[in-house]
C-alpha cells in the first residue's frame, strides 16, 4: 500500500480546532501523570509532623515531566495526534508526501513552546506553522486509502527518548534553583536533637492549647552554620478555624510564650505550623520563628 498522502488543504477552523483539542487532550494525560505526585504531596500535608514543600526534585515529579514530554511526541505515530485522528488530520513529509517520520513530528512540536506565534502563522497558512516550515512537514487532510500502519519503533523510542530529554532540560532551572536555595534554608545539626526539649514543650503545649489540639514538636539544640542557635519545628493541629487575624494573633503569642520558657529569645530558629483539618481538606499556616 503506497504511503503518500494527497495533499488536501484542511481549513483554518479545522487546525485551529485541532491546535485546541491536543491541548486539551493532552492536558488532561499530563493531569493522569501527576496524579502520584499530587496524591504523595497531600498524604504528607495530612501528616501530623511537617509540613512538606514543593519538591521537584522527588522521585514522582519525573513522572509528571514524562506525562509533559508525550506533548513534543504526540504526532509520532502515523504523524496523527488523538485530536488529528478525531479530526481527520496527518502530517507528511512536505517533499516526499509520505507520513512524517516520529523524528520531524518530534522537532515540529518543539515550536510549541512559542505557541502564540504558531496560532499566528497557522491562522496565515492552515498546513504548515512554523514547526512544520523547520522539520520540513505539513497537515494535510487525513487520506484512508493511503495510510500506512507500519510503525518504525526505532525512531518512535528515539523521539519519546528525546522529548523526555527536552522537558528534563526545561525543568533543569527549576531543580537547580531548588538544590541552590535548599543550601541557604535552615537545617539543624541532627545529632543534636533533644527529646528532653520535645518533651517538655509538647506538654506545655498540650495544657495551654485547647484540648483538642494535636500538637508535634522536634527540637535540636544545634543549626549547620549556627551552633548557637536551636532550631524547632512545631506542627499544631486543630479543629477550629481562627479565621481572624485577631484570635490568630492571639494564639501565635501564646506558643511563643510558651517556647520563650524554655529557650531564651532569639536563640532559636524554626517554624509553626498550624493547621486546620477536616475529613476532606487541610488549611494551613506557615510562621517563621
Amino acid at each position: 500500500m503506497s504511503t503518500n498522502i494527497m495533499n488536501d488543504k484542511p481549513n483554518t477552523g479545522i487546525r485551529i480546532a485541532s491546535m485546541f483539542v491536543d491541548h486539551i487532550l493532552m492536558g488532561f494525560i499530563m493531569s493522569l501523570c501527576s496524579i502520584p505526585y499530587m496524591s504523595n504531596m497531600m498524604a504528607n500535608i495530612f501528616k501530623n509532623h511537617s509540613y512538606t514543600p514543593i519538591d521537584f526534585n522527588h522521585p514522582f515529579f519525573y513522572v509528571v515531566l514524562f506525562g509533559m514530554s508525550l506533548y513534543f511526541s504526540k504526532d509520532a505515530i502515523s504523524g496523527r495526534s488523538l485530536a488529528k485522528r478525531i479530526l481527520g488530520l496527518q502530517v507528511i513529509n512536505y517533499k516526499t508526501g509520505k507520513i512524517a517520520s516520529p523524528l520531524r513530528c518530534f522537532v515540529r512540536n518543539i515550536f510549541i513552546i512559542f505557541w502564540p506565534i504558531e496560532v499566528i502563522i497557522t491562522l496565515a497558512n492552515p498546513k504548515r506553522r512554523l514547526g512544520d516550515l523547520v522539520a520540513g512537514t505539513e497537515v494535510v487532510v487525513y487520506d484512508k486509502e493511503n495510510h500506512n500502519n507500519t510503525i518504525n519503533y526505532g525512531q518512535l523510542g528515539t523521539a519519546l527518548l528525546l522529548s523526555y530529554g527536552l522537558v528534563l532540560l526545561m525543568s533543569w532551572p527549576l531543580r537547580s534553583l531548588q538544590e541552590y536555595a535548599g543550601d541557604f534554608q535552615t537545617k539543624p545539626v541532627p545529632t543534636s536533637y533533644d527529646i528532653s526539649k520535645v518533651g517538655l514543650l509538647e506538654l506545655q503545649l498540650k495544657s495551654k492549647l485547647p484540648d483538642d489540639a494535636v500538637v508535634s514538636v522536634l527540637a535540636y539544640n544545634k543549626i549547620i552554620g549556627q551552633p548557637d542557635k536551636a532550631y524547632l519545628e512545631i506542627t499544631i493541629i486543630l479543629n477550629e478555624q481562627y479565621s481572624s487575624d485577631k484570635a490568630f494573633n492571639e494564639l501565635h503569642d501564646q506558643v511563643i510564650s510558651i517556647i520563650n520558657t524554655q529557650y531564651a529569645k532569639d536563640t532559636y530558629k524554626g517554624y509553626v505550623y498550624y493547621k486546620y483539618k477536616t475529613d476532606y481538606s487541610v488549611t494551613a499556616k506557615t510562621v517563621s520563628l
